[in-house]
């Protein structure tokens, strides 16, 4: 209406006889046409641009929490994950790629991968596993092959050998803790029975010194298998911790008191030195005890027996960590016996379980403590 009246006023449409300029009226039509289409036009791009506006908000808060969701997951992966291109520029990685590898920056390049890369080259869609030395350490790589954007990357897997192997007799010896708990119980009825009856055996034949020598035999191996059932017992201990702050100098003058009261011939024959009086541990009292009693009893068959037999070191290790050294005089470890030192059930001992060592370390490990074996500190 606004173009007909701009032609009223203008004088460009007169009704004279009711006869219309045809021009004109064609030109206003197509104004008046043209006004509705632009606001319709107008109309539906405003809406267009607003779905699209909310369309947009919607997919980037998709993408932050699929993104979110990623990074949580990779995070939460024991291995370590390392995402490279093919020329070895690294795209991505998680936490514990970092320990791995703690040089690693974003859209850099680490050569440490190239025979991985080079491997993959030669078969771009297959993915494999192999070990491999990185940094002089020995890992289990599984590599992935996967396209994002148009660029071919790899996806590695990475775990250190002996974090494999560590887990995987982690995982067998707490089935085996689970059954000999069970066995534990069922053996300990039927070997009191035999102590039983061994007793009333000997009642009336100390006279007879192939029988005495027989009764020793089933007394020595009745011992041997209630220690064993005992060591065998602490496997599930590892898992019920209480730690508490223990000082140190008034738990080794308790222990001492105590290893000597069942070693008497260790009297005299312990030393301690100790940085400091009031070093404490945030640890398991128990768990304390039984590590150190593991180790200074196999530090005492294995020393000469003399006052210089057992030296204990006690001393700050960093600024979190205190380190409890046990050392004897003894000849020391074979080389040959070393890397089997904390296996279960191996001994060299015709007496021993082969658990001593090995339980020690598990509940050092359950403390968050280590336990090594250094052949140089022996005397």
């Amino acid at each position: 209406m606004l173009f007909i009246l701009n032609l009223f006023l203008d004088g460009s449409m007169r009704f004279d006889s009711f006869n219309w300029d045809a021009k004109s009226m064609a030109n206003s039509l197509m104004l008046i046409g043209a006004g509705y289409l632009v606001a319709m036009l107008t109309s539906f791009a405003a809406r267009y641009l607003e779905q699209a506006t909310e369309s947009a908000s919607r997919h980037q808060l998709a993408y932050r929490r699929i993104s979110g969701l990623n990074h949580l997951v990779l995070n939460r992966v024991q291995e370590a994950v390392v995402v490279i291109d093919a020329t070895q520029r690294v795209w991505l990685f998680n936490k514990q790629a970092k320990i791995y590898f703690p040089s690693l920056i974003i859209d850099q390049q680490e050569i440490v991968f190239g025979e991985l890369v080079a491997r993959w080259q030669r078969q771009p869609d297959k993915p494999f596993e192999t070990d491999i030395h990185i940094f002089q350490h020995a890992m289990h790589v599984r590599a992935v092959p996967l396209i994002q954007e148009q660029t071919e990357l790899l996806m590695l897997y990475v775990r250190s050998l002996r974090e494999v192997a560590a887990e995987a007799m982690s995982t067998k010896l707490t089935s085996l803790g689970q059954l000999t708990a069970n066995l534990a119980h069922e053996i300990r009825n039927p070997m009191s029975a035999i102590r039983h009856a061994s007793d009333l055996l000997q009642e009336g034949d100390e006279a007879d010194p192939l029988k005495a020598k027989l009764y020793n035999i089933i007394d020595s191996n009745i011992q041997r298998i209630d220690k064993m059932l005992e060591d065998v017992s602490l496997f599930n201990k590892r898992d019920n911790i209480s730690r508490q702050p223990i000082n140190l100098m008034k738990f080794w003058l308790e222990f001492k008191q105590e290893f000597t009261l069942n070693n008497p011939d260790a009297i005299g024959c312990l030393r301690m030195n100790m940085d400091g009086n009031n070093l404490t541990v945030l640890v398991d009292p128990m768990h304390l005890q039984q590590v150190m009693w593991n180790l200074c009893n196999n530090a005492w068959r294995h020393s000469r027996q003399d006052e210089n037999a057992i030296t204990v070191l006690i001393r700050p290790s960093g600024r979190m960590h205190i380190s409890i050294v046990v050392a004897d005089n003894g000849k020391g470890v074979p080389p040959d016996v070393r890397n089997h030192l904390f296996e279960p059930f191996y001994t060299t001992e015709k007496q021993g379980t082969g658990l001593g060592l090995y339980v020690a370390r598990e509940l050092a490990h359950a403390n968050m403590g280590q336990l090594h074996y250094h052949p140089e500190m022996n005397g």
